[in-house]
C-alpha cells in the first residue's frame, strides 16, 4: 500500500494548499502568549540561578517547563505557516524535520484544541508569575556540619 499523507486515496490530493485565516491568527496570537510566557519563565531561571542554593530540582522544573513552551511556539508555528498557505519546506532546516514529519506531527486540529485549552491556564500563569515571592532559602548546615543529624556519613 502506498504512503499517503491524503486521508482518502479515492480523492484528488489538493491542487492548492489549504488556506485557513482565521486558525492562522488565532496561531499568531498563541505564538505571542507563549512568548510571554516564555519570558516570565526565562526570567525566573535567570533569578534562579543567581542563587547558589537553588536545588537542581527547581532549575529543573522550568528548564522543562521552558521546552513544552518551546514545543507550543513550534507547534502553532508550523500550523500558523501551513494556515497561510505557505510551504513547510521553509521551516524543515530550522527544525531538523522534513515537511511530511511537520504535517503528521503538527496535525492542525489538535493544535487548535491544544492551543484553545492553554488560553486560560496562560493567564493565570502569568499574573501569578508576576505575583510570585522569591523562593525560601534552603536552611543552612548546623551542629555537625551534616544536614541529615541521623545519617551515616561523616560531616564535610
Amino acid at each position: 500500500m502506498p504512503a499517503r499523507s491524503h486521508p482518502d486515496p479515492n480523492c484528488p490530493p489538493r491542487s492548492q494548499p489549504a488556506v485557513d485565516v482565521a486558525r492562522a491568527a488565532r496561531c499568531t496570537e498563541a505564538i505571542r502568549d507563549i512568548a510571554e510566557d516564555f519570558v516570565v519563565r526565562a526570567e525566573e531561571l535567570l533569578h534562579q540561578t543567581h542563587n547558589p542554593d537553588t536545588p537542581a530540582t527547581d532549575l529543573v522544573v522550568t528548564v522543562a517547563q521552558l521546552a513544552r513552551l518551546t514545543e507550543e511556539a513550534t507547534a502553532a508555528l508550523v500550523v500558523r505557516q501551513r494556515s497561510q498557505g505557505e510551504p513547510l519546506k521553509e521551516l524543515t532546516p530550522a527544525l531538523g524535520l522534513t515537511e511530511d514529519r511537520l504535517r503528521k506531527k503538527y496535525y492542525p486540529k489538535t493544535v487548535d484544541l491544544r492551543l484553545a485549552s492553554r488560553t486560560g491556564h496562560d493567564a493565570n500563569s502569568r499574573e501569578a508569575a508576576h505575583r510570585r515571592t522569591p523562593p525560601a532559602r534552603r536552611a543552612r548546615r548546623t551542629g555537625s556540619g551534616c544536614a541529615n543529624p541521623a545519617s551515616a556519613w561523616p560531616a564535610p
